[in-house]
């Protein structure tokens, strides 16, 4: 079975990684029927200045309540294609934390949305995206 970690942030760009999984899915594209797929949305660390009024609990609710709120299109979209996800939330740098909850998740791909404009490696793909693209060991998968 496949295993391959969608990462997204809600964006646009995000939403065209899952049409694109969703497409190579019903097509029996690179992906087939046989996959599995986790949805993973990863939320900065808050700045100082702003989290260090709040409790442990009020953090876990705000980035939880973010994150949630990030994948709501995406689950939606899979959902009604007929594909089942599971979600999954970190708090951290995103490009590492994506891949390494893709190890964590026995992943063998990742797929991940990219911005597709300007002229430096950074733009182009996205600072998230070209991270990833480093930091993996993985195959990574960029949908323009």
């Amino acid at each position: 079975m496949q295993i391959v970690l969608l990462a997204s942030d809600g964006s646009a760009h995000a939403d065209r990684a899952v049409a694109y999984l969703i497409e190579q899915i019903q097509q029996g594209g690179l992906l087939s029927d046989a996959c599995a797929v986790h949805l993973l949305n990863v939320q900065p660390h808050l700045p100082s200045r702003i989290s260090q009024g709040m409790s442990a609990e009020e953090l876990h609710e705000y980035y939880q309540s973010h994150s949630t709120s990030a994948l709501a299109t995406a689950l939606a979209q899979l959902q009604q294609a007929g594909i089942s996800a599971t979600a999954h939330s970190r708090v951290g740098v995103p490009g590492p934390s994506i891949v390494a909850c893709a190890k964590e998740l026995d992943c063998q791909s990742i797929l991940i949305g990219s911005h597709g404009a300007g002229l430096t490696l950074g733009s182009l793909l996205g600072s998230v995206a070209s991270e990833v693209v480093k930091l993996s060991q993985l195959p990574v998968t960029l949908v323009k």
